[in-house]
């Protein structure tokens, strides 16, 4: 008997069917591997029609949709990560950096690394959601989420101590806190199902993991907003943005899975 995974069209899978090597009814798709374990996407004939696995269904506007929206996501991806680099020429950021702890080392070492280690995880969402680079690069795939795995759990740690120094008061320091407790869990329990060989659920953490990761992008779209159109006081805008940065991005990415069909465990 060999364990297979139905997936989706976007390779989400969500039927888990235990079946001998040599049945008939199945049709191959391409192989990916995750950990230790090879699964392959293939559909089953007599449950799921044809359609659920055809991408070429989907109506031209809506392709179109689709990838406009794809690139906007990855343009503003890849502006944000420039931006966050432009932290570490220096005086370019004295009006942010005058209020904090500057003459701290190690506040310092913290806030560097949580520039530097966010942008890294921020990058490689996109190419770890990649299908085509699943299912091609596997082993690539597998290094490249223990480099985002680790970025994150070191940059959500010195991200939480660097909270308590955000300005505007104890609202923009307790958003901010949370959302770093919240990343460090989304991408531990993304990690701890891969191991544990829920593909599944391993999926569903690292949509919310990197939902959380997009806070970065999300804050510098909305504080500017805040200022320029709502012409909010900076205090105030921040206080918002602290929670409104990140929050939505999880409820999103639930509603994400609630539209979905649920997964079904079927053995046979």
């Amino acid at each position: 008997m060999i364990q297979f995974v139905i997936c989706s069209e976007n390779d989400q899978p969500d039927h888990l069917l235990a079946v001998p090597a040599t049945a008939s009814f199945i049709r191959p798709f391409p192989a990916f591997i995750l950990g230790n374990d090879r699964f392959a996407a293939f559909q089953y004939r007599n449950q799921l029609p044809s359609s659920y696995f055809d991408p070429t269904n989907a109506s031209p506007m809506t392709a179109l949709a689709k990838k406009t929206f794809n690139y906007v996501g990855y343009f503003l991806i890849v502006a944000v990560a420039l931006y966050a680099l432009t932290f570490f020429v220096p005086g370019l950021h004295d009006g942010f950096l005058q209020n904090k702890p500057l003459g701290s080392l190690l506040w310092r070492l913290t806030f560097w690394t949580h520039v530097l280690l966010g942008t890294v995880a921020l990058v490689l969402g996109p190419i770890q959601f990649s299908t085509r680079m699943r299912s091609r690069r596997p082993a690539l795939h597998r290094q490249l989420g223990k480099v985002y795995v680790v970025s994150i759990l070191t940059a959500s740690v010195v991200a939480f101590y660097i909270s308590w120094f955000a300005d505007s008061g104890w609202i923009a320091v307790t958003g901010f806190a949370c959302l770093a407790v919240a990343w460090f869990y989304t991408t531990w329990q993304a990690y701890a199902t891969v191991r544990r060989g829920e593909l599944v659920q391993h999926q569903q953490w690292m949509y919310r993991s990197y939902a959380l990761t997009l806070a970065a992008v999300t804050l510098r779209i909305i504080l500017p907003l805040e200022l320029a159109a709502f012409q909010l006081p900076f205090p105030v805008a921040y206080r918002i943005v602290a929670w409104l940065c990140w929050v939505p991005n999880l409820v999103v990415a639930e509603w994400f899975f609630v539209r979905r069909k649920a997964p079904v465990a079927v053995r046979v």
